[in-house]
């Protein structure tokens, strides 16, 4: 029997004990776990920050100027949010959202690209207020640990495409620490590119292998089958 069969058949098992008991099946929501798992997440690498240096002197006082600062900290946690509700979303078999992904990946690279035009035209003046000598390992310290996270929340589903699911989480827990450390380290557009938003790239890298193994697994066992 094919893994297709299986899953088809463990599907209409669920669906009809629920139509039996009386359930009602809704649709599932990606939003409240992606909220949690980014305030958890946030404050977890806000904390330790505070805990290994002081926040940029002045910081609090740039996000009160509705300026080109705050847009930049407001689509890095956008793509946070958009980027873990698509894992969350995708680990449920026929709940991936395109639309959501594409609104994830335009907020990602709107946000990189405010970033690359401060190389040009600087919006907040390039500064070494802040800045902490080893903000790239840092990020790690940050990044890895929210990425387990996420994922054990995804193991916990059926992720029917690991390694995209996994990709997601490894940008969302990625981007963390990028915009945390742009608050508490120096404010440069070359640095933030290669030390606060780079450290993402090996993890993204470390997802896709994780998930190409875990993808591997289940064709293995759908051929055992």
């Amino acid at each position: 029997m094919s893994r297709d069969k299986d899953t088809e058949t463990l599907i209409d098992k669920l669906a009809d004990d629920a139509k039996h008991s009386g359930a009602t099946l809704r649709p599932m929501s990606p939003a409240p776990g992606a909220v949690v798992w980014t305030a958890l997440a946030a404050c977890y690498t806000w904390l330790t920050a505070l805990v290994i240096g002081p926040a940029r002197e002045g910081v609090l006082e740039q996000l009160m100027v509705p300026d080109l600062f705050a847009a930049e900290v407001l689509l890095g946690v956008t793509s946070v949010l958009a980027m873990a509700s698509y894992a969350l979303l995708s680990s449920v078999p026929g709940r991936a959202s395109t639309t959501l992904l594409g609104v994830a990946v335009m907020a990602l690279f709107a946000w990189i690209a405010l970033l690359a035009s401060g190389l040009w035209s600087p919006y907040v003046e390039p500064s070494m207020l802040g800045k902490r000598e080893h903000c790239f390992w840092e990020s790690y310290l940050y990044s890895v640990p929210a990425w387990l996270g996420l994922t054990l929340m995804l193991r916990r589903r059926y992720m029917l495409s690991p390694r995209v699911t996994l990709s997601a989480a490894a940008v969302a827990a990625g981007l963390v620490p990028a915009v945390t450390m742009q608050l508490v380290c120096m404010h440069d557009p070359l640095h933030g590119l290669l030390f606060h938003v780079s450290p993402a790239l090996p993890l993204v890298v470390l997802a896709l292998g994780a998930g190409w193994r875990l993808q591997r697994g289940h064709r293995s066992l759908g051929h055992s089958v």
